[in-house]
């Protein structure tokens, strides 16, 4: 009895494996895969992306206070020096894979050409959820944030600014 358990476990990992590499493929029968796995159970590796991320992405926000004057760019997430102990536990991490994918997807709202009802999009939301969070000036009144991007390779390019917010008030 052990040895049909010990092969059927063998037969449904080395099936697995076997998907799993027809998945990293763009192929048909990579398709077929993706069609039949709702859950995502075969994983989708992209180490070395055809497309590589070249640029970094700062969720910076200013304040306007009560007479009117608006207070200097804050930069949300800086970048902060890795310990050691950041290649196993890292949970900063969280918040910038958060803020990127939130960018991507109004990015991609953006490209359909939807107008003020990003906004209510739930992207949008977390980001002024994150912005409005933050300590800031204590007669502030409205909070704006700008999402800006800066290319890795030439730092001394203009940051390109992704996404404005109008003024919230706080």
């Amino acid at each position: 009895m052990t040895a049909v358990i010990h092969v059927a476990a063998i037969a449904f990992f080395a099936t697995w494996a076997a998907v799993t590499l027809v998945k990293q493929f763009r192929t048909r029968w990579a398709r077929a895969v993706g069609r039949h796995d709702p859950f995502s159970l075969v994983p989708l590796w992209t180490f070395f992306a055809p497309n590589p991320g070249r640029s970094d992405l700062h969720l910076l926000f200013r304040d306007r206070l009560g007479d009117g004057t608006l207070s200097d760019w804050i930069e949300l997430e800086s970048a902060q020096a890795r310990r050691l102990r950041s290649s196993v536990w890292h949970p900063e991490k969280h918040r910038t894979k958060a803020v990127h994918d939130a960018v991507s997807s109004i990015g991609m709202l953006r490209a359909r050409h939807v107008g003020p009802e990003i906004m209510a999009s739930g992207a949008y939301l977390m980001l002024l959820s994150l912005v409005c969070a933050a300590n800031g000036l204590p007669d502030a009144r409205q909070r704006q944030f700008v999402v800006v991007a800066t290319e890795q390779t030439a730092p001394d390019k203009q940051p390109k600014l992704r996404l404005k917010s109008p003024f919230h008030p706080l």
